[in-house]
């Protein structure tokens, strides 16, 4: 899968010339102990599914020094064929759904697989509606009956069963073992599980925050959630807790973006288009942090040296030493500049939509169909009726060409993939070119990242990716890096383009030149303007 959007990541200072990108319900039914489910819904064994879960990318490709201009990379410790896995990177250090494909997607919070059949997923979707026409539309409550839970197993239209947090917040896992990890080891246990009424209130203003101005900001609180879990449930100290988060390629946040051309079009806040906004705006965020997590009920008392009366910045200034560069500005700063710098873009698609797509069956269920393309492609929807035009005498229309191509363009893509984006161990560290040996995909539907081979790859060569659309013209592809990702590729592809370049820019300016000196000539005249 190739984002045309950038993507992908990178690990040292970046300069000119630099090709770093700066260097993501049916009812409940008992399983068999031994068994999980994967994302399609059918089951696994569960020592199959855990000895995957221990994979390591690094036992194929290593982090080292490249050079002095690109600092590390990721290179192989192997030979690869064209086409070979070199490595999965089977789960990123922290990673989040996008806001509007977690309104529209019910998914794993642990794994991000998808869940539920195509009636939970429907009413999800159209839950976003504004015009609210499913109360308003007799024919689209009918058309959701007929998806009973007998139909949708009949036609294989059921996936995993979302199994629900302990509070019902709303969080849904894939199975028991995902529940548990997650609940135990992941930051759903602080933010929930562990959450009392004033954290859950300070959580719900910082996510309110993060949401006006940027989601990284949402990830960051999700790192830090994660950090915590590590140190007051994991027994490890903040040091090594924070360590993982560390070793990327990063600049302050307020830095990136600031001084560059305003992009209204991208929807970008005014307040990120200046330094002195960014700033103002990271103080603020930073600020709702802390309000989360540095109290008391989170850290618990020990966590300060005593002192009478102290409150706000001076409570700070009395963390023991062991917090103080946690909750501090800069490494707030510094861990947004990595997110900003060497996320990985997580996407992939339902596997319901092969499934809704060979499903003849679904035919009378064309006006429901319809109205859910049109909510995920946020179209208006104007009335019941415009939906309804077509689908009168869907139960017995014939299977004509004319009905099929209109079928096949209804359901294609019809639900929306899974979003995201996360800090990956090995893909974050990877560098950038125009002309990759290597590319990212998610080929279990999961957040896990699988690098595969463009190319023969020798053994200590640089595992390359391109970080946006190879395809674009040279100007385009250096223009989209500057701005998203603050380097000037100087890959061998963009060497060999800026030279063919300049040799073809050199040919017309002779040419332009023996122009003009035989314009200026006195036989120029006399052969132009004879007398």
């Amino acid at each position: 899968m190739r984002n045309e959007e950038p993507s992908p990541s990178a690990s040292a200072p970046a300069g000119e010339g630099d090709r770093r990108r700066g260097t993501l319900p049916c009812e409940s039914v008992s399983e068999p102990e031994n068994c999980i489910r994967d994302s399609q819904g059918h089951q696994r064994d569960r020592t199959e599914c855990e000895e995957e879960k221990v994979e390591t990318p690094f036992s194929s490709v290593e982090i080292a020094f490249v050079n002095h201009l690109v600092g590390r990379g990721l290179l192989a410790r192997r030979s690869f064929k064209k086409g070979e896995v070199i490595c999965n990177d089977a789960e990123p250090l922290v990673a989040a759904q996008h806001i509007y494909s977690e309104r529209c997607s019910w998914t794993c919070e642990r794994c991000f697989t998808f869940l539920g059949n195509l009636r939970d997923q429907a009413e999800l979707i159209l839950s976003n509606d504004p015009s609210d026409l499913v109360k308003r539309s007799r024919r689209i409550r009918e058309n959701l009956e007929l998806l009973t839970d007998d139909f949708l197993q009949r036609e294989g239209l059921c996936l995993a069963r979302p199994i629900p947090c302990d509070r019902k917040c709303g969080v849904v896992y894939c199975s028991e073992e995902h529940k548990k990890l997650g609940q135990t080891e992941g930051p759903h246990r602080l933010l929930c599980l562990e959450a009392t009424k004033r954290m859950q209130r300070a959580w719900r203003a910082f996510a309110s925050h993060s949401r006006k101005f940027s989601e990284n900001f949402l990830l960051a609180g999700r790192a830090y959630a994660q950090i915590l879990v590590h140190v007051l449930y994991g027994q490890k100290s903040v040091e090594e807790a924070t360590t993982p988060f560390c070793g990327f390629f990063c600049r302050r946040w307020e830095e990136l973006g600031a001084g560059e051309a305003p992009r209204e079009e991208a929807g970008e806040p005014r307040e990120l288009r200046s330094l002195s906004g960014r700033r103002q705006t990271l103080e603020e965020s930073f600020s709702l942090l802390c309000r989360v997590f540095l109290a008391p009920d989170v850290l618990g008392e020990s966590a300060w040296t005593p002192a009478n009366g102290a409150c706000g910045e001076e409570r700070r200034q009395l963390l023991q030493e062991k917090w103080r560069k946690l909750f501090s500005l800069d490494f707030y700063s510094e861990l947004l500049g990595t997110f900003e710098l060497v996320n990985v873009d997580i996407e992939f698609d339902s596997p319901l939509n092969a499934r809704v797509a060979s499903a003849l069956s679904l035919r009378p269920c064309k006006a429901l169909l319809r109205l859910v393309k049109k909510v995920v492609a946020c179209e208006d929807v104007i009335d019941a009726e415009s939906l309804e035009a077509g689908a009168r005498g869907a139960l017995d229309c014939d299977s004509n060409s004319e009905d099929m191509e209109e079928w096949k363009t209804l359901v294609e893509d019809l639900l929306p993939p899974f979003l995201g984006v996360g800090l990956f161990r090995a893909v974050s560290m990877t560098n950038h070119s125009c002309w990759p040996n290597a590319e990212v995909d998610y080929p279990f539907l999961t957040n896990a990242a699988q690098v595969t081979a463009l190319r023969d790859i020798a053994e200590k060569e640089e595992i390359l990716l391109s970080y946006i659309d190879e395809s674009l013209p040279l100007a385009e592809r250096q223009r989209l890096l500057k701005s998203h990702y603050k380097f000037t590729c100087g890959c061998q592809r963009c060497q060999v383009e800026v030279r063919g370049k300049a040799e073809s820019g050199e040919r017309r300016w002779v040419k332009r030149e023996e122009e003009r000196r035989l314009q200026n000539s006195p036989s120029f005249y006399y052969l132009s303007f004879p007398h």
